[in-house]
């Protein structure tokens, strides 16, 4: 039921960060949802949690509804990774912004659960032992010969975790 998803991310020209980008907006349009470019912070170049709540703030500082009122326009974030997750929610709650009362986050790579974190961030998950196995066998294969780019794909779950829910009564 939330309509209204921002998009927080590492910079586009880094490759799988413009894919991840490329189906966000995919995304929306399958569901009907009109893109908002307010709405997505594309500019991160750390893989930190600073980082995703600095971007949180850029975000915030160009919503015009956050300036006068104090809650965003947006009811959800969809995070490039955890990281940047995390980062963007320590931003909310330092504004008084619920997790998940008011705004449900989700990242990607399911390792918030490893830190001391709450609310663990809702996230794509993959197996990082199979990326390993595709990676020494495309080594082993290449003989020496350096790799060119190719577009494997890994299965991916939805990992459920407290930072998500439907806004009750305010669902837009």
């Amino acid at each position: 039921g939330l309509r209204h998803i921002a998009y927080l991310g590492h910079h586009t020209s880094v490759k799988n960060a413009s894919e991840r980008l490329a189906g966000y907006k995919k995304a929306l349009k399958t569901a009907g949802l009109a893109l908002n470019s307010n709405l997505i912070e594309a500019t991160v170049t750390e893989q930190v949690r600073e980082a995703g709540t600095a971007a949180m703030e850029r975000l915030l500082s160009r919503d015009g509804q956050f300036m006068k009122h104090g809650k965003p326009s947006f009811t959800a974030l969809v995070a490039y990774n955890d990281l940047l997750g995390t980062g963007a929610v320590n931003c909310l709650q330092k504004h008084g912004i619920r997790v998940p009362g008011e705004v449900s986050v989700t990242g990607f790579d399911d390792v918030s659960s490893q830190y001391p974190f709450h609310p663990r961030l809702t996230s794509i998950s993959y197996s990082r032992a199979e990326m390993g196995t595709r990676a020494i066998a495309m080594l082993c294969e290449s003989q020496g010969v350096l790799l060119q780019a190719k577009g494997h794909r890994l299965a991916v779950n939805l990992v459920v975790h407290e930072s998500c829910q439907a806004v009750a009564g305010n669902v837009h």
